[in-house]
């Protein structure tokens, strides 16, 4: 039959809380690390301050801003961002894996004079990536608040 000696209880009860201690550890550093992440790049000010896009989801649960400080003025940074997006929609590639996020097209490495122009309402993504605003050498927003892709 079975042992009555307390040890398996005991192993049991050492495990649970083994497990207990690793889920507090694993939730302490989500609610720790997950501010910073949401706000990557970007400095407090940013963070706060409105941005386009924001009325996208008015009552959004979680809102995060990203930013990446590039040594060029925004009039030599802009028309690389204007004619991002996938090639299958006629765009210049995403300018990151090319193997895996344009299907091994490479990304332009130039700028191209008829991309220079997009406009609110044009899908770039397969992913639901649609530019929702535009404000030339400012912004162009692509929010995904729609289903994703499986494995996304």
């Amino acid at each position: 039959m079975g042992r009555h000696d307390g040890l398996g209880s005991a192993m049991s009860h050492r495990l649970i809380r083994r497990l207990a201690m690793a889920s507090m550890g694993t939730a302490a550093a989500f609610v720790l690390a997950t501010p910073r992440l949401l706000r990557l790049g970007a400095t407090t000010e940013e963070a706060r301050r409105p941005l386009p896009g924001d009325d996208e989801v008015p009552d959004a649960h979680i809102q995060g801003t990203r930013a990446t400080t590039i040594g060029a003025p925004p009039y030599k940074v802009w028309p690389w961002l204007a004619q991002i997006g996938y090639h299958g929609y006629g765009r210049a590639g995403w300018y990151a894996l090319d193997r895996a996020d344009n299907d091994g097209v490479e990304s332009a490495w130039e700028v191209i004079p008829e991309f220079q122009h997009p406009q609110i309402g044009q899908v770039i993504g397969e992913e639901g990536f649609t530019i929702r605003a535009v404000e030339p050498t400012g912004c162009c927003c692509c929010p995904t608040t729609g289903p994703r892709p499986s494995g996304c």
